[in-house]
């Protein structure tokens, strides 16, 4: 996509994307990666123009495009969000730490075999009942805390019983765990994802602000917001048919309606963009669902029907995702998706035809260079490519007389990050008797 978009890109715009693709940080690379993929899509359009040169002042726009719409121009702006804030997952995060550090301080390293459970308060904030993560923005542990903190984890009862603790508004169930958890895996609360106000929360201020960029558009000129989705539940909802069952909150449909309806007359459109991965009931058993789906919020329902045609049409270009928001943010935290990490290989298989007389065994290039390298063990390379069927299925082949014929890279296709390295077998009389 990179290299695709190079002609249309100068050398600051690569620089940035380039920049944040290789960021640690999760909140950098995927929507870097979401921007990235969403210019792809659109760069066959007519006067596709990335960050337009000619734009009359200000920041400029993700990028300009013809025939979005039929017979009109539009800008985009491209961004993200995710549930950080709305879960109480920063919140939770930062006490968890405070109390992980005290852990450790009486218990080298013991911080790590800790899981969080938070509990909640309901307030009433004089028009209905909001659910609270219990857990302060800005919790200080006490010498109280301290004090239970030591006498548990340095005894024989952490293993058997967990910490209640209650402090400050803090109310949390700290457990110790068999296993090093990865960080922000270890917090939990029994409130999902909530948002309280129609202007006040993530959504509405990540819109209001992309909207500065484009609200300067030039008479005629068609303004919309693709929104994309990057481990946020709210948004999600979308998707999913919503049940509040009594309890009083705003979805993301609430908040980008208010939205349009606070900026008419300043913006056309809010395009939002899921990745749909999972498995999903559809009258019959679950089945695996993968695709991009387009959910549009359009004022105008004649321009709403042209536009939601058009970006169906070229989201197929685009493969189909991989893992959901969440699952990309967890992988991507415990840095199992950067270019050096082990990704996941392609399954290795045998093939026999009697009537062709071909035999073949294929096993992932990357899993073979990998043990190679010594980057993984021979028992990790046996059960992930030389299993016990494909050593009998050898070990067949040479009693007979086989050996190796020739070797071929068998490619994968361009969305595979990795290709198949297939042996070929023939009879050789030189390993064989003779007949």
């Amino acid at each position: 996509m990179i290299n695709d978009l190079f002609p249309e890109t100068n050398d600051s715009k690569r620089a940035d994307i380039v920049q944040r693709l290789n960021n640690k940080r999760v909140d950098q690379c995927i929507p870097a990666e979401i921007e990235l993929s969403i210019l792809w899509m659109l760069k066959d359009l007519d006067d596709f123009e990335v960050e337009p040169h000619w734009w009359p002042g200000g920041k400029k726009p993700d990028v300009y495009v013809g025939e979005l719409i039929p017979r009109r121009s539009s800008v985009i702006e491209i961004t993200s969000v995710s549930d950080v804030s709305t879960s109480g997952e920063d919140v939770m995060d930062r006490c968890a730490t405070a109390i992980m550090k005290i852990a450790d301080k009486y218990k080298r390293g013991s911080g790590n075999f800790l899981d969080f459970f938070f509990g909640e308060s309901r307030v009433y904030n004089g028009s209905y009942t909001v659910r609270e993560i219990c857990a302060p923005s800005s919790y200080s542990p006490s010498r109280d805390v301290d004090e239970q903190i030591r006498e548990w984890i340095t005894s024989n009862n952490s293993d058997k019983a967990p910490l209640i603790l209650r402090d400050q508004g803090l109310v949390v169930r700290v457990k110790k765990i068999p296993y090093k958890s990865p960080r922000y895996s270890n917090i939990r609360a029994s409130r999902p994802p909530r948002i309280y106000s129609e202007t006040n929360n993530p959504i509405y201020s990540t819109l209001s602000k992309k909207l500065e960029q484009i609200v300067h558009a030039p008479a005629g000129v068609c303004r919309f917001i693709f929104l994309a989705e990057v481990g946020s539940k709210v948004l999600m909802s979308l998707h999913h048919e919503n049940s509040r069952e009594g309890e009083i909150y705003f979805t993301a449909e609430d908040i980008i309606w208010r939205f349009l309806s606070d900026k008419r007359g300043k913006i056309e459109g809010v395009a939002v963009i899921l990745p749909i991965n999972g498995y999903e009931f559809a009258g019959r058993p679950y089945v695996l669902n993968k695709f991009w789906k387009i959910v549009l919020f359009c004022e105008d329902e004649c321009m709403e029907k042209k536009l939601l045609r058009n970006l169906n049409w070229l989201i197929k270009k685009l493969p189909a995702p991989r893992l959901s928001g969440h699952n990309a943010r967890s992988l991507t935290r415990q840095h199992a998706m950067t270019h050096n990490s082990k990704l996941p290989y392609l399954s290795s298989f045998i093939c026999s035809n009697k009537i062709e007389g071909k035999r073949s065994y294929k096993v992932s290039s990357r899993l073979l260079m990998d043990f190679l390298c010594k980057r993984i063990s021979e028992n990790e390379f046996r059960d992930r490519g030389l299993n016990d069927q494909a050593q009998i299925f050898l070990e067949n082949l040479r009693s007979k007389g086989c050996t190796i014929s020739s070797i071929n890279l068998s490619k994968s296709g361009l969305d595979e990050d990795d290709d198949l390295i297939e042996f070929n077998f023939e009879e050789d009389p030189a390993a064989s008797k003779f007949k």
